[in-house]
């Protein structure tokens, strides 16, 4: 996953955190860090290990469901692709929608008074 000056592919939501500290999140293409279109959902599990390398970087491993990727050049996860989670979905376009409107409205009020 990489974003370069807002535009790339993230991790959005946290949802169904199991004990062993894995979640569901799924993952956007994403233009000004707005989430535009999902890409799919994944099972995340943080790992213990920090390393330094390029947060690009991916290893496949022999099952094509799992994938390590790195969210910064320090912090590497463990992803198991699964069904998209629609709920998650809605609820991330819907909390985009609401910033972006408290922020427009913040913008407009702001150009009134000065």
């Amino acid at each position: 996953m990489q974003i370069f000056n807002g535009i790339g592919t993230t991790l959005y939501g946290r949802l169904n955190v199991n004990p062993d500290g894995s979640y569901i999140a799924t993952k956007w293409f994403v233009l000004l860090y707005f989430p535009i279109l999902p890409l799919g959902s994944y099972r995340v599990w943080p790992e213990v290990e920090n390393i330094s390398m390029p947060n690009n970087t991916v290893i496949k491993t022999q099952n094509p469901k799992i994938e390590y990727n790195y969210l910064s050049t320090t912090q590497r996860v463990k992803m198991e692709h699964v069904k998209l989670n629609w709920n998650q979905i809605f609820l991330t376009y819907i909390l985009g929608i609401v910033l972006l409107s408290v922020t427009s409205l913040a913008v407009w009020v702001l150009s009134k008074l000065l």
